[in-house]
C-alpha cells in the first residue's frame, strides 16, 4: 500500500508545530528563527536540524512559510557555530560532535532542494556545509572517544559530503569509519559500542549495547554508507543487524529498549534525540517487505503520540500533563523526510518477528532472556555492563511484560531518574508520584539497598520448557548503586522465579535473609483515566484497557498501591507494594482478560 499522503500529512503537522514556536524577532538575532522547547524552555541547538524537513514541504507544497523557516533557522544557526567549524550543543553546552548530524541534515537540503535557493544563499550554504564537514573530517576519526554512534554517523556524513564535494579525503575517511564500526557486532547480530569505553567487555563478558541509538541512528548511518558507496559487504552486514534488532519490535511497534546502556533517553517509539528507525528500515523495505511495515508501524506510535503538531516523549506524557520537548519533533521529521524524498513510501503488510517468536531465547552480550507464550513477551536481564550508576536494571528483573490485547504491562528503563544529558532530558513538576517503573525488591531504611542495582546475579539454571510453561529464575543480592552488597554470606541473598504460560504469568520472589524491612515493589503500565479496580477488597486487582485489561492476582494484601508516571519510558501506571519478611516468599500472577 502507498502512505505517502500519510507520512506527508504527519510531517506537514510536526513541521507546523515546530513553525508555531519558532521566534520571531528580527531585532534580536539570538532568538530569531530559534524554536522554543516547551518542556524545557530553552531553545535546543540542534534545532537547525530541521532545515532538511522544511525543504521537503516547500518544495512539494509551494508554501513559502516553509521555506522562510528554514532559512531563518539557518540564520539563527550562526549562534552556535564555532570559529573551528563546530557547532556547540546548546549554548551552555560545550559539546560538538553532534556537528556531524548537521552536516547529514545539511547535505540533504541541498542535494534534494538547492533549487528552492538562489545562487547567493545556495553558495552561503555550501560554505557551511564544506566548514562543518572538514571540522567532522579533522576530529571523527576511529581513535575519538566517544560512543559508536558518532563513528557511523560519521562514515555517512563523508560520504554523503564526499560526493556532494566529490572531494576523495571525505570518501576514504568515510570508507575507513565503516570498517571500523561493522568490527563492532556480537556474535549475535547486535551492534555494540554504546559505552564508556565503548570497548568495554563486562565481568560476565558482556558488551554495551543501546537498542534504541543503534537502530535510529547507528545502523541507518551504515546503511546510509554502504549505499552511496556501493558497499555491498557493509550493506549485506547492516541489512543482518537490522533483522536481529528487529526482535526487539513489540507487534505494536514500539521498541523494548529496557535494557538498553543509554535507556535514560528510552522513549517506547525510539530514543529522545535520534532521527528514528524509518532510515534504516523504511530505506530497505523494497528489499525486506517485513522492514516496510515495522517502519510504519512505528510510525503509528508517532501519531498516537503527537498532540497539537508535536511528538510527545512517551504514550502517557500528554494525558499526564507532562509537555513536549522539541527534540524528538525535528529529529523524526528528518527522518519522514528522507522516506518522502527517497520514495520508500510503499508498505507491504507483514507479520513482524516478534509475533512468532520462539519460548525462549538468550542474548549471552546483554545476558538476557526474551520470554513468550500466549501472546506474551517478557524481557528478564542481569546485564552488567554499567553507563551510569542507577542506569538500566540488572539483577535479573523482569523489565518488560508485553501482551498482543493489553499492550505493555512492564516497562522499566532506568532505576533511578537523572539528567545524564541534561539538555537532553526533562523534569516533571508531579513530583510526589514519578517513581521508577522497574519491577524490584528493597530496603526500606538506609543504607538503600535493592535487588535491580545487582550486576553480579546469575540466572540460576537454564531456561526450562515444557509443552504448557516457560520457566526461570535468578538468584542476587540486594546491593547498593555502587554493587556492594548488605554482607557477605547469605544476608540479603534473594531469588525471581519467573512462570509463563498460555493463561499468564507468575512471579515468584524470595528475600533469604535480611536485617532490613523488605519490600517488593511490582509497577505495572495503565492510564491512570481507566483506573485500578480492586476486585475482592484485598489483594485482587484489574487495570482496565482500551482492548484488554490486566489482572494482578497476589498472595497478601499490598502494603500500598501509588498511581505512578515515569518519564523514561513515558508510561503512568501503578505501583504495587508487598511487605516481605526474612525467608518468605511472595507470589503474584498476572493474567489478561478480554
Amino acid at each position: 500500500m502507498n502512505v505517502e499522503n500519510e507520512y506527508m500529512e504527519l510531517l506537514k503537522n510536526w513541521c507546523d508545530g515546530l513553525i508555531g514556536l519558532q521566534f520571531k524577532e528580527e531585532n534580536n538575532p539570538r532568538l530569531d528563527g530559534g524554536i522554543f522547547c516547551p518542556s524545557c524552555m530553552m531553545i535546543h541547538g540542534r534545532c537547525h536540524d530541521a532545515i532538511y524537513p522544511m525543504m521537503v514541504l516547500a518544495d512539494r507544497l509551494n508554501e513559502e512559510k516553509y521555506l522562510t523557516a528554514a532559512k531563518r533557522l539557518f540564520q539563527w544557526s550562526e549562534n552556535l557555530l564555532c570559529d573551528d567549524g563546530s557547532y556547540y550543543n546548546d549554548a551552555q553546552n560545550d559539546w560538538a560532535g553532534i556537528t556531524v548530524f548537521s552536516v547529514i541534515a545539511l547535505t540533504h537540503a541541498l542535494e534534494f532542494h538547492a533549487s528552492l535557493l538562489s545562487e547567493q544563499e545556495k553558495e552561503l550554504w555550501e560554505e557551511r556545509l564544506y566548514t562543518t564537514a572538514e571540522w567532522v573530517f579533522q576530529t571523527i576519526t576511529p581513535q575519538f572517544d566517544v560512543n559508536i554512534n558518532y563513528h557511523a554517523a560519521c562514515a555517512e556524513a563523508m560520504a554523503l559530503t564526499g560526493t556532494y564535494f566529490q572531494r576523495e579525503k571525505y570518501l576514504r575517511r568515510s570508507d575507513e569509519m565503516a570498517d571500523f564500526c561493522v568490527r563492532y557486532v556480537s556474535e549475535e547480530g547486535l551492534f555494540f559500542g554504546e559505552g564508556k569505553p565503548r570497548d568495554e567487555v563486562s565481568p560476565k563478558g558482556c558488551r554495551p549495547v543501546d537498542i534504541g541509538y543503534n537502530v535510529e541512528e547507528s545502523l541507518a548511518s551504515l546503511l546510509a554508507y554502504g549505499t552511496i558507496r556501493k558497499n555491498e559487504l557493509v550493506r549485506t552486514e547492516v541489512k543482518s543487524m537490522l533483522w536481529a534488532h528487529l526482535e526487539f519490535m513489540n507487534p505494536d511497534g514500539g521498541w523494548d529498549n529496557t535494557v538498553g546502556t543509554r535507556n535514560y533517553k528510552w522513549s517506547y517509539w525510539g530514543s529522545r534525540t535520534s532521527d528514528g528507525c524509518q532510515l534504516a528500515y523504511g530505506l530497505l523495505g523494497d528489499e525486506e517487505p517485513v522492514f516496510s511495515e515495522a517502519s510504519y508501524r512505528n510510525i503509528q506510535l508517532y501519531k498516537q503520540c503527537t498532540h497539537d503538531g508535536l511528538l510527545y516523549g512517551g504514550t502517557d506524557y500528554y494525558a499526564h500533563g507532562e509537555l513536549p520537548c522539541v527534540h524528538h519533533t525535528f529529529c523524526k521529521a528528518k527522518a519522514l523526510a528522507l522516506l518522502l524524498d527517497s520514495g520508500a513510501v510503499n508498505v507491504t503488510p507483514s507479520e513482524l518477528p516478534s509475533e512468532h517468536l520462539v519460548p525462549i531465547k538468550y542474548w549471552p552480550v546483554i545476558d538476557t532472556y526474551r520470554m513468550a507464550r500466549g501472546g506474551f513477551i517478557a524481557t528478564v536481564t542481569a546485564y552488567d555492563i554499567e553507563y551510569k550508576p542507577g542506569g538500566h536494571a540488572s539483577g535479573g528483573t523482569m523489565t518488560m511484560l508485553w501482551h498482543r490485547n493489553a499492550g505493555m504491562i512492564m516497562a522499566s528503563s532506568t532505576v533511578e531518574y537523572a539528567l545524564i544529558e541534561p539538555t537532553n532530558g526533562q523534569l516533571s513538576l508531579k513530583k510526589s508520584g514519578h517513581r521508577p517503573m522497574t519491577m524490584r525488591l528493597e530496603t526500606c531504611g538506609e543504607p538503600y539497598l535493592s535487588s535491580a542495582y545487582d550486576y553480579r546475579a546469575v540466572f540460576k539454571r537454564d531456561a526450562a520448557m515444557s509443552e504448557m510453561a516457560v520457566c526461570l529464575e535468578a538468584c542476587g543480592h540486594l546491593t547498593d548503586r555502587s554493587q556492594k552488597a548488605v554482607s557477605s554470606g547469605r544476608d540479603g541473598a534473594y531469588r525471581f522465579c519467573y512462570h509463563m504460560e498460555e493463561s499468564g504469568v507468575m512471579i515468584r520472589a524470595v528475600v533469604e535473609e535480611c536485617a532490613e524491612k523488605v519490600r517488593w515493589v511490582i509497577p505495572l503500565v495503565g492510564k491512570h483515566e481507566g483506573g485500578l479496580e480492586c476486585l475482592n477488597g484485598k489483594n485482587r486487582f484489574r487495570i482496565c484497557g482500551e482492548c484488554g485489561h490486566v489482572i494482578l492476582e497476589l498472595d497478601r494484601e499490598p502494603e500500598e498501591v501509588n498511581p505512578i508516571f515515569f518519564l523514561n519510558g513515558g508510561f503512568e501506571g501503578w505501583e504495587v507494594v508487598l511487605c516481605m519478611e526474612k525467608g518468605e516468599a511472595g507470589r503474584c500472577w498476572i493474567r489478561v482478560e478480554t
